[in-house]
This record gives C-alpha cells, structure tokens and sequence, in this order.
C-alpha cells in the first residue's frame, strides 16, 4: 500500500503540472543494484524519486544481518 492511498506513489499522485514540476528541479541518476542510494543518519536535505525499480530500506542488526524496513517502487520517494 502507498503512503498516498489508493495504491498510488508520490508521482503518480501529483497532478501532471505538479510532478513536472518537481522533477524539473532534480537531477537524473542511475543506481547499480545493490548500491546504496542513501545511507542512514545521512545529514543530506535531498529526497529520491524513484523513477523506475525498485529499492530496499533496510538497517543492518547487531548481528550483523540486514533488517528490511519498506520496499519502495516506481514513483516513490526514498529519503528525506
């Protein structure tokens, strides 16, 4: 489920106008799989659209594993 409702992402919410918009004002970039887009305490004031794909939110456990917080697809944001 979306945080938006309705199973729709953040760009797909948008009124076309809007989403134009806000995408004017970023830059594209491309991820490898299993590289890290954004990493945890990160003090950057970006957040990522996700355009196509999908990411994974995941923290790494005391035991050294990972812990999966929330998948994200196209159109969602990741960050923040």
């Amino acid at each position: 489920m979306s945080l938006f409702g309705q199973d729709r992402s953040l760009l797909h919410a948008l009124p076309d106008r809007d989403r134009r918009a806000l995408l004017a004002e970023g830059t594209p970039r491309s991820y490898e799989p299993g590289e890290v887009m954004i990493r945890k305490r990160d003090t950057s004031a970006y957040v990522l659209a996700r355009m196509s794909g999908r990411a994974v939110v995941s923290v790494a456990t005391e035991r050294g594993t990972r812990l999966i917080l929330a998948l994200r697809g196209s159109g969602e944001a990741v960050g923040g």
